[in-house]
């Protein structure tokens, strides 16, 4: 199956532990401004895989969230996740019809690996 992209391969020390570990991350469907990957994170020394938490795990009782809406039609958003506090403005209100005081949480996986984190 042709999904539109090589696997991907990165070396970088994910658990903190000082020894590289193997990231790979496949493509395994694309569609209109939309593509899907599956991601692996495999110790170099015995091939074991690693797993890699999905959204559910995080959100089920280690994340809180608030949004309120500005009054120049920008979201302030606050997120406390393992006991650190985010804040982030939203430049614009994507849907300024909608009430919501939380972040809310769909389908969709978004993986990015940055500063082994």
């Amino acid at each position: 199956m042709d999904t539109g992209t090589a696997p991907q391969v990165f070396y970088t020390d994910v658990t903190g532990d000082g020894k590289e570990e193997a990231v790979i991350i496949i493509q395994t469907g694309r569609g209109t401004e939309l593509n899907n990957y599956d991601i692996h994170v495999v110790n170099a020394e015995d091939l074991s895989e690693i797993k890699v938490q999905g959204y559910e795990e995080i959100v089920a009782n280690q994340l809180e969230t608030h949004v309120a809406k500005n009054g120049d039609g920008t979201l302030a958003i606050s997120v406390k996740s393992q006991g650190k506090e985010y804040d982030f403005n939203y430049g614009f209100d994507p849907a300024p019809d909608y009430k919501q005081d939380s972040l809310a949480f769909g389908g969709v996986y978004i993986y990015s690996l940055e500063n082994q984190k």
